[in-house]
Order: structure tokens, then C-alpha cells, then sequence
């Protein structure tokens, strides 16, 4: 098993296409693909972009990406979002009362293959973390204060595997974040978390050891 993370926008080698491919069926299930038929965006070719897979047995089972933000108003995760069922107000309302002194970063494409086995799964389970913990020691790499704020659009279902695992999340709101969501009743949770408040807080051990194996440290945050 092993953490890839990305020294620019692009994982190099035989890695960066099977990623691309699983981030490109994560989006098409979701219904986020542009107009040009591709998952590409500003953040692919933003240098400050960072993108983290986790391999298992030659096989990439988990992955995401982490943009910094000046402001809220420049996440894709809230540009993506129509306002017809309220989704994209609900967000910009609760992201205009952050204060002013918090750095910000954007969660996207954070998409785990369907496990087929019981050794997949605990690769995912296994990789999230150590993914959550890279991403963190990133921010705080390139944070201009310690007060830091993730954001991010998800499924339900990651949103649950996340809260299983112990880390706190805050849900904005939930719902269809455009009209075809709507039609195919495909929910979006948009949540944010203070990833020091939440990795402090954890009381999973082998959610602690991964995170902690992300930042790269053997002791406790």
C-alpha cells in the first residue's frame, strides 16, 4: 500500500491515467462534467493545486484533490452549484460569515473505487485518512495563519464513511446542487471542517496512526 502525492497538478506515470479515469466516472455519476465532456477544470492547471491517491496492489482505490482559496467565492465546490433547490445561497450564506484572518481550502474529486474484496476495502479505509493527513500537513504548509477551513461537496456516502471514522464534520446543507441532480436524484452534502479541531478530537486509533502516517510523524497530533 502506498500514499502518492502529487509534486504539482498531475500524479506522474502509469498512476496519473488510472486516476484520471476514476475521477472522470466519479464525475459523469454525479453529474458534473462540463460541457466539453471532460472532469477537467482551473484547478487542474492551478500549480498551487495537490492531488493524493492511495495505491493498493497496483490499483488505485482512493483519491482527492485540495486547491487553496483566497475566498470563498473562488471555490469550484460553489461554483458547480445551481441555486434552483437553494443549494449554492444555503453555502454562500454560511461561507460570507467566515472570518476574514481563516485560510481556506477546496476539497474536490475526493472519490474511493467500489471495493471488491475485504482487503480493498481496508485500503480505503486505510488510504482516507493517510490522505486527510498529507492534505492537512499541505495546509498548514501553506496557510498564512493557523486558522484553517476545508471545504468540500460530497456523497452521502463518503460523508458517512468520514463521520464513521471519527472525523468531524460541519453539513452546511444537503441537497440537489443543480436540475439534473434533481431528475436523477443524485444528493450533494456540502460540508467544512477545521482539520486541526478534528484530527485533536479523534479518539480512533487506527484513524490517529493513519492520519499521523499522512503528516508523516509517529506521535499523536
Amino acid at each position: 500500500m502506498e500514499l502518492i502525492v502529487s509534486d504539482g497538478i498531475d500524479i506522474s506515470g502509469p498512476d496519473d491515467k488510472e486516476w484520471m479515469l476514476l475521477r472522470k466516472q466519479f464525475v459523469e455519476n454525479q453529474g458534473w462534467m462540463r460541457v466539453d465532456g471532460t472532469d477537467h477544470d482551473r484547478y487542474d492547471r492551478d500549480p498551487n493545486t495537490r492531488q493524493f491517491v492511495y495505491r493498493h496492489c497496483s490499483q488505485i482505490m482512493v483519491g482527492m484533490r485540495i486547491t487553496p482559496v483566497e475566498t470563498c467565492l473562488e471555490s469550484l465546490s460553489l461554483d458547480m452549484m445551481g441555486d434552483s433547490h437553494g443549494m449554492r445561497s444555503s453555502v454562500a450564506g454560511f461561507l460570507e460569515g467566515i472570518e476574514d484572518n481563516v485560510s481556506l481550502f477546496d476539497i474536490t474529486r475526493m472519490v474511493a473505487d467500489n471495493p471488491k474484496s475485504r482487503g480493498e476495502y481496508i485500503a480505503i479505509k486505510q488510504g482516507i485518512p493517510k490522505m486527510l493527513g498529507a492534505a492537512f500537513k499541505y495546509s498548514m504548509e501553506n496557510a498564512q495563519d493557523n486558522n484553517i477551513l476545508w471545504m468540500y461537496a460530497t456523497t452521502p456516502e463518503f460523508y458517512d464513511v468520514l463521520t464513521r471514522m471519527g472525523i468531524e464534520q460541519r453539513l452546511i446543507c444537503h441537497g440537489y446542487a443543480s436540475d439534473e441532480d434533481a431528475r436523477n436524484d443524485v444528493i450533494t452534502y456540502f460540508c467544512c471542517t477545521d482539520p486541526r479541531q478534528s484530527f485533536d478530537a479523534l479518539k480512533n486509533d487506527d484513524t490517529l496512526n493513519s492520519v499521523n502516517h499522512g503528516l508523516g510523524v509517529n506521535n499523536p497530533l
